[in-house]
């Protein structure tokens, strides 16, 4: 028979399991919740009794575990971790160094550690937070590596995001810019480099391409933070940052000097051309008259001729000759005889004046004009109103028969067959010219050949 004291003490210590087992119930029904938070992070964590057993931990811990021991707690941190991680965790709890955060390298894996001490009615509990940093230390070397290497690099190199705002540039770029990367990161490089005599339309299809985020190549001419001027050929490509933002990187290398050189060409090839017009002109123009000479007049009339042929069309001639030049030499000098030439020269670019026709001089007193797709009636009547445009010219002398300047003017028209050949228009247009200087002073001599009528 148990005595009153002994039935006391086991009634209160029923009532104790009773308001421990409450108690319990209660704090797993108040934090399951955490429990499961805690279960689904990624990251290993395990909480550690002040013994070094392993009370709780997640899923991610499975990365770090032997598979060969056991892993369900309560069990000893040592037996569950690499011994030698689980030696250095222990280490800072005996000696009573919490909170700490630690790295550690075990079998060639880099770990990172932190310990936060947790206060339970139970005692002193800890959180342990691992991370194990090997890839982010090879990322680190390699990120080292590439950093070093890009610092050698000559060509000039820019990142940027975006919103094209920098985000890193490589010392060459600073070296050729004059711009640190404090003074430049943020802001949009084309603020920054281009200048007074850069392209706007390069600088426009540069936008249009990191918009659409598509890769382009291309040449722009940039300036320095002190304001010299340099070309680079650029080669801009997409790309997503450490960060997976979207960028773009763009590689440049100065071209300064190539373009300086193609400039210099350029300037070459246009003294060149000047040259090449002035010695086209020299063999082409009169000197004094500016009108064609012999050379172009034979090769627009042979250019005309195979026109006439293939399209079937008239061409006419129309051959002024002054009447006594040789005189009015004689009697006003070769400077007032040269200046006639120059009048007469004017009116016939006056009144003969299409892209089509072409005025020469001829000889020494004679001027010819070629008239394409023009019938000899068309030609006759332009023809009379530049004779009488010239018989009105300010020069006049007794001693001339008419007493003043006039020409007389030979005119064919012809409409050539493939049968026929230019020089024989030549020689018919001079026939009459001479038909026209045996009629007299002033009078024109007209040859319609086989040209329709007006």
């Amino acid at each position: 028979m148990l005595t009153v004291d002994a039935w006391i003490a086991l009634g209160l210590a029923l009532l104790l399991f009773v308001i421990a087992s409450i108690r319990l119930i209660r704090t797993e029904k108040r934090y399951g919740w955490v429990r499961s938070v805690f279960d689904s992070i990624h990251k290993p964590l395990l909480i550690l009794d002040h013994n070094g057993q392993v009370r709780h931990h997640n899923e991610a811990v499975a990365d770090l575990i032997d598979k060969s021991k056991k892993t369900s707690p309560p069990t000893f941190i040592s037996s569950l971790l690499p011994p030698k991680l689980g030696a250095a965790i222990l280490e800072n709890i005996n000696n009573k160094t919490v909170p700490v955060t630690r790295e550690i390298l075990v079998d060639n894996r880099l770990f990172h550690y932190s310990i936060s001490p947790l206060i339970f009615f139970t005692g002193n509990w800890y959180l342990i937070e691992i991370e194990d940093r090997t890839n982010l230390k090879d990322l680190t070397q390699k990120t080292s590596f590439y950093e070093r290497l890009l610092a050698r690099v000559r060509n000039l190199i820019i990142v940027t995001d975006e919103q094209e705002k920098t985000e890193w540039i490589n010392p060459a770029f600073e070296y050729r810019t004059g711009y640190t990367l404090g003074e430049i990161k943020g802001k949009k490089p084309g603020n920054l480099l281009q200048g007074p005599e850069t392209d706007p339309e390069t600088v426009r299809k540069i936008h249009e391409h990191l918009q659409q985020c598509e890769p382009l190549k291309t040449q722009i001419l940039n300036y320095t933070k002190h304001g010299e001027a340099y070309w680079v050929d650029m080669l801009i490509e997409p790309f997503r940052l450490i960060d997976g933002r979207r960028g773009f990187v763009s590689v440049e290398n100065e071209i300064t000097a190539e373009k300086k050189l193609e400039n210099r060409i350029k300037k070459l090839d246009h003294l060149l051309k000047i040259k090449d017009s002035m010695i086209k002109q020299m063999t082409h123009i009169d000197g004094l008259t500016q009108l064609g000479n012999i050379n172009l007049f034979t090769e627009t009339l042979i250019r005309e001729w195979g026109r006439a042929i293939r399209k079937q069309t008239p061409l006419t001639l129309i051959l002024f000759d002054i009447d006594q030049f040789h005189s009015w030499n004689l009697l006003l000098g070769y400077q007032k005889a040269d200046q006639i030439l120059k009048e007469i020269a004017l009116i016939l670019q006056k009144h003969i004046r299409r892209t089509t026709d072409l005025n020469a001089r001829y000889g020494g007193d004679q001027f010819v004009s070629i008239l394409p797709d023009t019938t000899a009636e068309n030609g006759a009547l332009l023809a009379k109103r530049i004779q009488e445009e010239i018989n009105a010219l300010n020069f006049h002398h007794d001693a001339i028969e008419t007493g003043h300047v006039c020409v007389s003017i030979g005119i064919v028209c012809h409409v050539p067959s493939r049968e026929d050949h230019h020089v024989t228009l030549l020689e018919k247009v001079e026939q009459q010219l001479r038909n026209a200087k045996q009629k007299g002073p002033n009078a024109i001599s007209v040859e319609n050949g086989n040209c329709p009528e007006a």
